[in-house]
């Protein structure tokens, strides 16, 4: 964004302090949060529920559910996202382990080819150079 450009065109460092004493300032913090990004779809939602409940009050309209279909169709939803989401983070998580194991593998055949690479010379340097590059 354009708020976070240091003077020479780069992004500026902003250091995230935390005090494990005060959980107050960690929840309210601007900086870092969603909360000046979901603060206005709250304001609305809090104006949309106190607008419903007066016009229910005052015999206007009763725009109020009563049956169970919301909650149950929320539930579907919420389940849904749960699973999503656990099943997005199994997967990064393979992600990572499968290039995990690439690397080991790249590092167990670089030591193999030290090693085939350097057989023909059987100094005591090469055997330690060989014990270093394979054990390191």
């Amino acid at each position: 964004t354009k708020g976070n450009k240091g003077k020479g065109g780069g992004y500026r460092v902003h250091r995230v302090s935390y005090t494990p004493h005060s959980h107050v300032n960690v929840i309210f913090r601007m900086y870092g949060s969603a909360y000046p990004q979901v603060l206005p779809f709250v304001v609305a939602n809090v104006l949309w529920t106190l607008l419903i409940y007066i016009l229910k009050v005052r015999d206007v309209a009763d725009l109020t559910f009563h049956s169970s279909t919301g909650h149950s169709f929320m539930g579907l939803l919420v389940s849904f996202l749960i699973v999503s989401r656990s099943q997005i983070s199994y997967d990064r998580f393979m992600r990572y382990r499968r290039h995990l194991a690439e690397c080991y593998l790249a590092c167990r055949e670089l030591s193999q080819h030290a090693t085939v690479f350097s057989m023909t010379e059987q100094t005591e340097a090469a055997a330690w150079w060989r014990q270093e590059v394979c054990y390191r």
